[in-house]
């Protein structure tokens, strides 16, 4: 109601309402404690009352809904309203001096810093108290379809669920909505059903969409990355006058870019839900963090090995000079080519599962097994292409492992000395550097305690809302 009535059975005042962890011990009435014990000592109580003095008048103490706020006694208060009580709610205007209570201990913030209310002179009582309401009782579907649009005008990600025609109207208004029978009309509206007779599968329904927008970003950020890599390879052929055979663009594309690509979209859901969401920003710190760092890192590794190379005494630097830039299947025989490959593919390849590390929302990579497989046959074959003796499937790369004296623009005079063994074995361990290092930075670092510490120290960076009732 409007107002409620506390009954003292004593001439003393009651104590001036102020914030408290209990409830204050006022006698009588609705806010007097409950059960078979308050019973008892209420019943004591006016026992005694009726021993005093016939003629002391029994004081009353009204407080309105207005000064209750005031005096911060919702600050330990959840609301139930019934549907006449929330219709009163949303008629009665919020005054200045309540919404300016209300506005400073909410402790609730949006993505630019507004808390959650109008900030307008005009907001209801409704709109104000909204997110203090945990029960709503005897609502009508015009109600709940109000209810519903209240919290999503306030910035809150709104899911609803209901098991009657009735519901149908906020099913349909919500985010998310999810019947709870198959044989009612609310499953033509709601997008999602359970044939479950209980709100339960709204768990089911949350880690499947984290894990689902996790796998999309992970889709995302790998198709991202591929295109830094493709920049930086690019630069390295253009840089060196140099190319590489189809056989190693087959490679990287199909099997690397478009299989890898649909096997990110393969991973699972987590069987437990966490009390954490995954980031909903192409832009977030984690988001650019993951993406930047791992490029970063296999930048330097790429140059790095290009360094390695070069350094070599046995180096012959690929002479662009002799050959045109269009006779592209004469510019592959050549250390550089060789190395670009190899740690280029090796990067795209690893790229894949490192996205797909499972972190929270999604089950590990391993349990992904066709990019288990992926990953398997993909490191197995450019291991073992990397370190094998010179033969037909070496050739078909072509890779420089023999002495190149016959194929343009290499001659007797000039010609391309067989990459050794030894080097080769010294990539191979600077690509599985570059490997672990990627993986910690993801794990460790974006997903770990230091990507955590930045999460909550910028927490008001992210569009979510976070509430402190």
């Amino acid at each position: 109601g409007e107002a409620g009535r506390v009954r003292s059975g004593s001439s003393e005042e009651p104590p001036a309402l102020e914030r408290r962890a209990s409830c204050p011990p006022f006698k009588g009435g609705w806010l007097s404690p409950s059960g078979p014990a308050g019973a008892a000592a209420a019943a004591g109580e006016s026992t005694t009352a009726a021993a005093t003095s016939a003629a002391a008048a029994e004081e009353e103490y009204t407080f309105s809904t207005e000064e209750l706020v005031l005096s911060r006694l919702f600050e330990w208060c959840e609301l139930a309203v019934t549907q006449r009580a929330w219709e009163w709610l949303l008629q009665t205007q919020c005054s200045p001096d309540l919404r300016k209570v209300l506005l400073g201990s909410r402790q609730a913030t949006l993505k630019k810093g507004k808390a959650l209310s109008s900030g307008k002179g005009d907001s209801s009582l409704a709109w104000e108290l909204l997110t203090s309401i945990r029960i709503f009782a005897r609502a009508t579907p015009t109600g709940k379809i109000s209810v519903v649009e209240g919290l999503m005008s306030q910035g809150l990600i709104t899911s609803m669920s209901g098991d009657g025609g009735n519901d149908s109207g906020a099913l349909r208004t919500a985010h998310v909505g999810m019947a709870l029978s198959s044989a009612t009309s609310a499953t033509v509206v709601a997008p999602f059903t359970t044939n479950r007779a209980s709100v339960a599968p709204i768990v089911d329904l949350l880690r499947e969409g984290r894990a689902a927008l996790a796998t999309s970003f992970a889709g995302y950020k790998y198709c991202i990355h591929y295109g830094l890599l493709n920049s930086v390879f690019k630069f390295l052929v253009y840089w060196f006058g140099v190319g590489q055979p189809m056989t190693a663009r087959y490679l990287q594309d199909l099997v690397g870019f478009l299989s890898f690509s649909w096997a990110i979209s393969l991973s699972r859901p987590a069987s437990d839900l966490v009390g954490d969401r995954p980031t909903s920003s192409l832009f977030s710190l984690v988001t650019v963090s993951s993406v930047v760092g791992m490029w970063v890192f296999n930048m330097i590794f790429m140059f790095s090995g290009i360094y390695l190379i070069m350094a070599h005494e046995d180096f012959v630097p690929f002479p662009v000079h002799l050959v045109r830039i269009t006779q592209w299947w004469k510019l592959s025989r050549n250390w550089e080519t060789t190395t670009i490959f190899f740690i280029y593919t090796f990067q795209q390849f690893w790229s894949a599962v490192v996205f797909s590390f499972g972190h929270l929302f999604r089950l590990s990579w391993y349990d992904n097994l066709t990019l288990l497989g992926l990953a398997a046959s993909g490191f197995g074959f450019l291991s073992l292409l990397m370190l094998m003796e010179p033969c037909g499937l070496t050739r078909a790369f072509h890779l420089a492992y023999e002495l190149v004296d016959h194929h343009e623009p290499w001659s007797p005079e000039l010609s391309c000395p067989a990459m050794p063994k030894s080097l080769r074995w010294q990539l191979f361990a600077l690509i599985a550097t570059n490997m672990t290092v990627v993986a910690v930075w993801e794990q460790a670092i974006v997903y770990g305690a230091v990507g955590r510490y930045l999460r909550d120290r910028w927490r008001y960076l992210s569009k979510h809302v976070t509430l402190r009732l």
